[in-house]
């Protein structure tokens, strides 16, 4: 293997990890680099990277995207279903690529700088406009998501990875940058309260709890515990947009309770019920309707299922996924591809549950695919990918030959 080539091979993928977020800036960039790691890859790859790839885990993955192949070939419309299979087809193509390279930590390291060059350039975005405009605000999802490099969810996803890969690195026997790494903890911290990110709120706190389970020194990480429980409740009177994104006050007058406010202002309420009544009444269950048809049938629901006028628009014109990852191969592709990938979260429990750091990726990845239908963008695609790789390696160095 040529030293030199795999180097390049190990920096432009550590170069793709980068750029993922920042399709907004240039969409093409990604494609460019896999073209040149897989002009790379054969002259890199050994037989003994491949063989780290043969774990329970990977066959899991491609026995579930197989069946979706064949059951889109036999059942399903090609011409429109193959723009997703092919978005879930990158996380093959990723953990390929990836098994030449013999250092993770890289890997932890670039998702990080990634992240938080994302922040920045959000943070300037919505500087500029907030002067420029004079009024703001981050409950208003639709301006939040165009000044974000990447939608709100996403980014808030990220802050969360980053700040888990982060204290991993900080706990490392070896610590060379334990002041940068503590600094861009505080600043996804602040970044996830800053931008109101509901889902990243409620999940860095279960992560907090989840390491005080696996901590040596349960009392110190439950005093820090507190302290950011503090923070979050501080967070709360200081930033009025996440009191209205939790708890829905920009309603108040209305005089409902919460869970009606709720029910009116949460899409995933609206949207799963109705996912619930496809599969309940107009899902086959053992080939599932197709992504499209699913969407198709959302959309129908949407239309007869809303009385307020302006929302059921607002629902037809977004065009809302099943936005959960589980209940989306269930309506798509049935009951075997469900199980596949029920199987599939199994196996990562079984592997990653003695790590608090694979098993706290590993419970962000599970939320994440409860609120979200990620497979269904190309940037789902991607991060699941990586995700995958922290979940399945720690370090390997391989023999020299």
């Amino acid at each position: 293997m040529n030293i030199k080539l795999a180097s390049i091979y190990h920096y432009l993928f550590l170069l793709l990890c980068f750029v993922i977020p920042f399709q907004k800036i240039s969409s093409a960039l990604p494609n460019i680099i896999l073209i040149g790691l897989v002009v790379l890859f054969p002259f890199v790859v050994l037989k003994q990277h491949i063989k780290r790839l043969k774990t329970p885990e990977v066959f899991a993955y491609v026995a579930l995207f197989l069946f979706l192949v064949v059951n889109m070939l036999l059942f399903q419309d090609i011409g429109k279903e193959i723009n997703i299979i092919k978005k879930i087809a990158t996380p093959i193509i990723i953990l390929l690529l990836y098994a030449p390279i013999t250092n993770v930590t890289s890997i932890k390291k670039t998702l990080i700088l990634s992240c938080f060059t994302a922040i920045v350039i959000s943070t300037i975005r919505i500087a500029l406009f907030y002067f420029s405009e004079t009024s703001f605000s981050f409950s208003n999802g639709a301006l939040v998501d165009e000044l974000l490099i990447i939608d709100r969810l996403y980014l808030g996803f990220m802050c969360i990875i980053s700040i888990v890969a982060s204290v991993n690195l900080i706990e490392a026997p070896v610590v060379k940058y334990r002041l940068p790494l503590v600094i861009n903890i505080s600043v996804s911290i602040f970044f996830i309260l800053l931008a109101s990110s509901r889902i990243a709120v409620l999940l860095l706190l279960l992560l907090f709890l989840l390491k005080i389970l696996y901590a040596k020194k349960k009392v110190l990480y439950g005093l820090i515990f507190i302290g950011l429980m503090t923070v979050t409740a501080s967070a709360f009177v200081v930033n009025k947009n996440l009191g209205e994104r939790f708890f829905y006050t920009q309603s108040k007058a209305s005089g409902k309770s919460y869970f009606e406010l709720l029910k009116s202002w949460e899409a995933r309420v609206v949207i799963w019920d109705c996912g619930v009544n496809i599969l309940s009444s107009q899902t086959p269950i053992l080939i599932g309707n197709g992504f499209y048809g699913t969407k198709d049938k959302l959309l129908e629901c949407y239309k007869t299922t809303i009385d307020r006028k302006e929302k059921r628009d607002y629902f037809v014109s977004k065009g809302f996924n099943p936005h959960n990852t589980f209940l989306d191969f269930l309506l798509s592709y049935g009951i075997i591809a469900f199980s596949l990938f029920v199987i599939l979260m199994g196996l990562l429990f079984k592997r990653v549950r003695f790590s608090y750091t694979q098993t706290a990726l590993y419970v962000s990845l599970v939320c994440f695919s409860l609120i979200e239908s990620y497979f269904q963008r190309q940037l789902g695609g991607y991060y699941f990918g990586f995700i995958f790789i922290l979940l399945l390696f720690k370090e390997y160095l391989p023999k020299n030959k």
